[in-house]
């Protein structure tokens, strides 16, 4: 845990001091930035399906040191480091942490973002690192999502990002607040083991509606997997709603399609979310899920909140264990 610890901060300070460094080419006026933050969260769950009932807790604590370089053409390079330190790591994450980050094992020691970026302001640049991609299927306020009868739920996040011992990067082009396209690219060869995939997506910003699409294609040992992803997001009464559909084939023809649907406004939100497998098995499975959660201010105290999250899922030809209703109560404080 300690030697996963030190090469995060040790890899974190050698990106920023690549992107708070360097020289004045054509002594051109350099701009410099170094912040560091970071925020606490502590989760209390209950959920309980047709075989048991559980009472857990868990969370982490995430530094956030982001360093920046700028000139006066608009270059930049950028180093990003968020090492987390978890509580409570165990099997019951996915009812702990489903929104960001799965972790696996018992390591207390994991890390989020951990990349370096180059390129020009809002023209084109290269990220290079542990990070997130374009999210295919945004599922809004999303602080408990936890489907049951382990139906396969495809969100085009497969080749998205933050997964261990692959190197990912990503070239973009374009404006983030209108116009992205993002072609990624993940490679890992260890021995008789490879992994390779690539994933283009954009999103396209009309101001009130914004809209986003994807590929990726994934090889590795195992099969080879394809899918895809689009939706669109809208302004609706002072909120968003989203509304996104992918699809992925196995290379033995099995198929998956999921349909998500969710609205934010202020501190509330809520979902839904359907899937449904072709192929697997003489019964086509199928899992629904809805979802809510609400973020309220913690005593008035600055940077401090609650959030009150619920999940009720159902699914269907899986057998036994088809439901799952499940309560989250999570305190965050950010710094």
């Amino acid at each position: 845990m300690k030697n996963k610890l030190s090469i995060a901060i040790a890899f974190g300070l050698s990106t920023m001091c690549i992107a708070t460094s360097g020289y004045s080419a054509g002594h051109e006026k350099m701009g410099k930035s170094f912040s560091i933050g970071g925020d606490v969260e502590l989760d209390i769950i209950a959920s309980e399906d047709e075989n048991d009932s559980n009472f857990d807790h868990g969370g982490r604590i995430k530094l956030n040191a982001v360093g920046m370089v700028t000139n006066d053409n608009g270059y930049f390079g950028k180093g990003v480091a968020q090492p987390l330190v978890l509580f409570n790591p165990g099997d019951t994450n996915i009812l702990i942490e489903q929104e960001t980050t799965t972790y696996p094992g018992n390591d207390a020691i994991e890390v989020d973002d951990l990349y370096f970026q180059f390129g020009k302001t809002n023209t084109w640049d290269v990220q290079i690192g542990r990070f997130e991609a374009i999210n295919l299927v945004p599922l809004g306020k999303d602080t408990l999502v936890a489907n049951v009868g382990g139906v396969q739920v495809y969100e085009a996040n497969i080749a998205r990002g933050r997964k261990d011992d692959v190197l990912h990067t990503a070239f973009h082009v374009g404006n983030s607040d209108k116009f992205l396209f993002e072609l990624g690219v993940m490679a890992n060869k260890s021995g008789d083991d490879e992994f390779t995939a690539i994933r283009p997506a954009m999103t396209y910003n009309f101001g009130n509606i914004k809209l986003h699409a994807g590929l990726e294609s994934i090889s590795d040992n195992d099969s080879d997997f394809d899918g895809f992803g689009i939706g669109a997001g809208f302004k609706l009464g002072g909120g968003d709603l989203n509304v996104s559909y992918a699809h992925g084939e196995h290379e033995n023809d099995d198929e998956v399609d999921t349909f998500a649907v969710n609205y934010t406004i202020g501190g509330f939100g809520a979902g839904y979310l359907h899937s449904e497998a072709d192929g697997a098995g003489s019964d086509d499975p199928s899992v629904d899920t809805l979802y809510a959660a609400y973020t309220m201010p913690l005593l008035n105290l600055k940077d401090a909140s609650v959030t009150f999250a619920v999940n009720t899922s159902k699914a269907d030809n899986v057998g036994d264990n088809d439901t799952l209703n499940a309560a989250k109560l999570r305190f965050n404080y950010t710094f």
